[in-house]
């Protein structure tokens, strides 16, 4: 049995973060008047993004963010300071909604330990748990643990904070990449959290659970 589940954070807990990214490339493309559409910014930004939080020493999401737009300012041939944009991105990840089925599900999981192991850097997510007056005893992200998933360390770190069983958990979380394959090494069982029903990729290992909602956790709680 399942004594123990963590979950994502956001695009598992929280929603509208997506909507925050576009936003904010809208106001960017706007603001400097770059002839690209939100999405193509946000693809060029992507570029250099990802690679930072993949590749070489560890750096906070808000760094990443920064030297991401830097480099696609500068790409563009644009002088514009990333800093006040990247904190207006940040407030909107501080303060996104949660998804409808997270309250009603928590409430059926008092019986089981929980927590959240995020990539994020602590203040905005803990600002969006308490946005949404949520609380779980362990949170665990990113810039806590100085690594991103789907580095295993990050999970590990939270089952030693909350005295997790590594055979007696579940993780849950929407990303093929940072959650299927983190959870898969860290050595834990999955419920891949396909909201959208998306295709999982071929080089994708198969989760335990494949689940289009959070409510679903009660019917594997009850089959565990």
């Amino acid at each position: 049995m399942y004594r123990t589940i963590f979950f994502d954070g956001y695009g598992t807990l929280f929603d509208k973060a997506f909507d925050a990214l576009y936003e904010t490339c809208q106001i960017i493309v706007d603001d400097l008047q770059i002839d690209m559409s939100k999405e193509a910014f946000l693809d060029h930004w992507d570029r250099y993004f990802f690679p930072l939080l993949r590749e070489g020493d560890f750096i906070s999401f808000w760094d990443a963010h920064i030297i991401g737009l830097e480099k696609t300012f500068a790409d563009l041939n644009v002088r514009a300071n990333p800093e006040s944009y990247t904190a207006g991105l940040f407030d909107a990840f501080g303060c996104v909604p949660v998804f409808c089925d997270v309250k009603p599900t928590l409430d059926v999981l008092s019986d089981v330990k929980t927590g959240v192991i995020s990539n994020a850097d602590h203040g905005h997510l803990t600002s969006a748990l308490r946005a949404n007056d949520l609380s779980f005893p362990v949170v665990v992200s990113s810039e806590s643990t100085r690594c991103y998933k789907p580095n295993p360390d990050i999970f590990f770190s939270a089952f030693e904070a909350l005295g997790a069983d590594p055979d007696q958990t579940l993780y849950v979380g929407d990303s093929q990449e940072d959650d299927i394959v983190g959870a898969r090494r860290a050595g834990i069982s999955i419920a891949w959290l396909n909201r959208d029903g998306a295709v999982r990729r071929d080089d994708i290992p198969e989760p335990d659970y494949e689940i289009s909602s959070l409510l679903e956790l009660s019917d594997i709680l009850g089959e565990k």
